[in-house]
Parts: structure tokens; C-alpha cells; sequence
């Protein structure tokens, strides 16, 4: 076998090694591996071809390892492989939402008692129904009793149960 098949091999079997790593688990011993045949072909241009020859191997061996590298992480997890290892995120859609928010709905009106601080936001229970609510205004603390105005988000908004509303106000005074 001559000097330079032997080099091109060399740099292969590395290259080849290194993609091994990506698909059988060998924590790091493959990736030596590679290096070390890619460390011998640059070593075997050196002392078997010429000076010339092994610059051209080091600097292929510094362009290609990285360029692979770089396209492995960009285009992996589009393979079926990649795929199956990390699929991807599913994409939340208001139909997913749809029916907490029916249900949240239904609560507009009625009365509950907060059973954390609401700083504005906190926990109130409505009919044995623990819910995330946002106090209209400024705090409530843990017991109050409340009324469900409104929907902001996928929180309920109250208010103090004891507290007139605006059109009350208005007629009061």
C-alpha cells in the first residue's frame, strides 16, 4: 500500500470513527479514537509523502473536522435519527386551552374565598376548585372572600366580595 492510500485511509477511518461516536454510546472513546487515526494520517503524510503533503493533511483535517462538527449540529435533528432522539416541541394551539377556559368562564359570577394571598396574583377555590386568580386591584389576604369579574389570560380576576361594584357606586351616589 503506498504512502498516500495509507494517509487517505487513515484520515477516513478517523472521519468515519468520529461519525461512529455520534450513534453508538462509547463516552468519549471513539472520539479518541478518530483523532488518533486522523493524528496518524497527519503523521504519515509528514514522515512518508512530504512537508507539503502533511500541511495539506493537518489543514484538511482542521477544516473538515469542524465543517462536520458544525453540519452535524444544524442538520441533525432533521434526520430520522435526530428525530427519534429529541422529537420536536409540540406547537400549543388556543384549541388546547379550550377547555379550561370554558370551564374558567363559567366561574365569572360567582363567589369563592382566596385560599393564598392575592399579591395581585394567587390561588382561590370556587366550588372545591382550585383556580389561579389575579386581584382586581391592589391585595387581597388568604380567606378573603371573592367574586369572579372577569377572565384575563387563563386567570380569573376578582375582586373583595364586600366591595360595591362601579354601576353600585354610581346609583349610591
Amino acid at each position: 500500500m503506498s504512502a498516500t492510500v495509507l494517509v487517505l485511509v487513515l484520515f477516513l477511518a478517523g472521519l468515519l470513527v468520529l461519525v461512529a461516536e455520534i450513534f453508538i454510546p462509547s463516552h468519549g472513546l471513539l472520539s479518541i479514537v478518530g483523532l488518533g487515526f486522523l493524528a496518524a494520517a497527519v503523521y504519515q503524510a509528514y514522515t512518508h509523502i512530504s512537508n507539503p503533503a502533511g500541511h495539506w493533511t493537518f489543514a484538511a483535517v482542521l477544516i473538515v473536522v469542524p465543517t462536520m462538527a458544525w453540519i452535524a449540529v444544524k442538520t441533525f435533528h432533521y434526520t430520522p435519527w435526530g428525530k427519534k432522539l429529541a422529537p420536536p416541541n409540540p406547537v400549543v394551539q388556543v384549541n388546547d386551552f379550550a377547555p379550561e377556559l370554558q370551564q374558567l368562564k363559567s366561574l365569572i359570577g360567582q363567589q369563592g374565598r382566596s385560599i393564598t394571598p392575592l399579591r395581585p396574583v394567587g390561588t382561590c377555590i370556587f366550588t372545591e376548585q382550585r383556580v389561579n386568580c389575579v386581584a382586581e386591584s391592589g391585595m387581597l389576604a388568604t380567606g378573603t372572600e371573592v367574586v369572579a369579574i372577569d377572565l384575563r389570560g387563563n386567570s380569573l380576576v376578582v375582586r373583595p366580595a364586600h366591595s360595591r361594584s362601579d354601576s353600585e357606586r354610581i346609583v349610591s351616589s
